[in-house]
């Protein structure tokens, strides 16, 4: 008899870098809900890779989800600052 944990164990260990990713993005989002509650930020926008966003998503509490304003699908590692600021603006 194999039970579900079973498999998700086989699975991560079949693909170590897809468990390392979501062990991340689990972390993450436990982070963001502990800053959530601590009311460190007021809104949210995500700027990453679709998947892994909406995934990132699926591991929010409800107040942090509520704080999320936008996601992007792009990269924009090389920018800084300013710039970095003003392509994120929302209105």
């Amino acid at each position: 008899q194999v039970n579900a944990g079973d498999h998700a164990t086989r699975t991560a260990e079949q693909d170590p870098k897809t468990h390392a990713l979501e062990t991340t993005v689990k972390d993450v989002g436990q982070f963001l809900d502990s800053a959530c509650s601590q009311h460190k930020f007021d809104d949210l926008i995500f700027v990453m890779d679709g998947k892994l966003s909406g995934f990132l998503k699926e591991n929010l509490g409800k107040s942090t989800r509520e704080a999320l304003l936008a996601t992007h699908d792009k990269d924009l590692a090389w920018l800084e600052g300013q710039g970095l600021k003003s392509r994120l603006e929302v209105s």
